[in-house]
């Protein structure tokens, strides 16, 4: 049977994957479509801050609940670590440049482009982040590579 330490993870990593998806893709219909629309605006801010713990706590439950692997899934392990907290450094700058924006330059027209890159960057790392851990898990289950 599956301890709830085990499930944390996957668990979590999943939902995260979606705010984050989720997140941009309101965050650049807020950007392009809905200016002026002030709920949608803070929509878009309360996921991207929500997809900045979400990754977090998949990245914290991934260092305390997951174990070691040995040969070629701990240099998979390792690439997916590193994958891992490249994305949670870009979410976080993403998350800091839209509060920076909100709470100090808020005419500076700039910043809401500057936190589309950085929210761009952050989806492709959690879609290759999750891709080589979906390889890494299910290529440790099943015992292929």
């Amino acid at each position: 049977m599956y301890k709830i330490e085990s499930l944390l993870h996957p668990g979590l990593i999943h939902f995260g994957i979606a705010l984050v998806i989720f997140g941009w893709i309101f965050y650049f219909f807020t950007l392009f479509f809905r200016k002026n629309d002030l709920s949608f605006h803070k929509f878009s801010v309360f996921l991207l801050l929500l997809s900045g713990l979400g990754v977090l706590l998949a990245v914290m439950t991934g260092i305390l609940f997951t174990g070691e692997y040995e040969g070629i899934d701990r240099d998979y392990q390792n690439i997916h670590m590193d994958l891992a907290h490249l994305t949670l450094f870009c979410i976080s700058i993403t998350c800091i440049i839209k509060l920076v924006a909100i709470v100090r330059y808020k005419n500076i027209t700039a910043l809401p482009w500057l936190t589309l890159i950085f929210y761009t960057f952050s989806v492709v790392l959690i879609v290759v982040t999750g891709y080589v851990g979906g390889n890494l898990a299910y290529g440790h289950l099943l015992n292929i590579h």
